[in-house]
């Protein structure tokens, strides 16, 4: 047997939490996960993610897309107050 068709396994190899079939979906293949193995990943139903296959694995982890500033706060729901503070006295050649 070659390496290549060998499994990965690491140190912490641990059992399955489940198991999938892989399924015909019109000209492509699909696995069904659960909602309760999406949620416990983090992903919710039509997020994107990123794939990389690699030593006989398919890894998927949530894309991390840049956030505007105004995204970031669009769920914020505290108040907010702006005021000014002093930092102390200069500590080098700054000009005010």
């Amino acid at each position: 047997m070659n390496n290549e068709s060998m499994p990965f396994y690491t140190a912490d190899k641990k059992s399955p939490d489940s198991t999938v079939k892989i399924s015909k979906w019109g000209n492509s293949q699909a696995i069904r996960l659960s909602k309760d193995e999406l949620n416990k990943a983090g992903f919710i139903v039509e997020e994107e993610l990123n794939m990389y296959v690699e030593n006989n694995r398919i890894i998927l982890e949530k894309q991390h897309t840049h956030q505007t500033l105004e995204e970031r706060f669009a769920h914020y729901e505290g108040e907010y107050k702006p005021e000014e503070w002093d930092s102390g006295d200069s500590q080098g050649a700054e000009i005010f």
